[in-house]
């Protein structure tokens, strides 16, 4: 796994200084975790954490260089703008790059176009996989190959291979995808292709 370097500034902690920050184009973040005591508050440059998270570095682990002390981090929560978007706040995890930890990774799918080509319709039940490893193993993506899956079939957990010194948490028997069948004519609902027949009015009988 790419290690990604990221420098941040010692703050205080506080709302009022977690504005100033943001308006000094910095983010406010707090880095806790392994050999972290309690929660540091430090700031990183808006521009550079945009930067690592274009190039996947939410997912990847991170040398966060604070004055002298660098901590191996990965990225636990970001907070955003609920208008524009853009993170206000992160929380940074301190990890050891000796003890295994819990992650959630993201499920590439490949073969869908020849799926869609064979008529199949690819539904998805997973998209992403919880796992267990060490940081320095934990992988960007699980990659499903779907391309030789007929009608009908499906990709369950168990037919993932996962990297070396990685361990899938996830039960064996869950269900990544299926490829279902379009639904053919007959399985339309019979009220958009038959009209109600209208009620017989009899005549009424003439009164004696």
């Amino acid at each position: 796994m790419e290690t990604i370097m990221l420098k941040a500034e010692a703050r205080e902690a506080g709302k009022g200084e977690a504005h100033r920050a943001r308006h000094e184009g910095m983010v406010p973040a707090v880095v806790y975790g392994h050999g972290v005591k309690g929660a540091k508050a430090v700031s990183v440059a808006g521009k550079e954490l945009l930067r690592l998270m274009q190039t996947g570095g939410a997912r990847h682990l991170v040398e966060l260089t604070v004055g002298s002390k660098k901590h191996r981090v990965m990225i636990k929560e970001i907070q955003r703008d609920a208008v524009k978007g853009q993170p206000i706040h992160v929380d940074f995890y301190a990890v050891s790059l000796k003890e295994k930890l819990h992650a959630t990774v993201p499920l590439v799918v490949h073969g869908a176009e020849a799926v869609s080509k064979a008529g199949g319709i690819v539904e998805h039940q997973l998209h992403e996989i919880e796992v267990e490893c060490l940081p320095a193993d934990l992988p960007d993506a699980l990659e499903v190959n779907i391309a030789g899956i007929g009608l009908g079939g499906h990709v369950s957990v168990g037919d993932l291979t996962a990297p070396k010194g990685v361990k899938i948490l996830n039960d064996a028997s869950e269900v990544i995808l299926s490829i279902d069948r379009p639904r053919s004519e007959a399985e339309a609902p019979a009220a958009a292709e038959t009209k109600a027949e209208p009620d017989l009015v009899k005549p009424k009988k003439e009164e004696e």
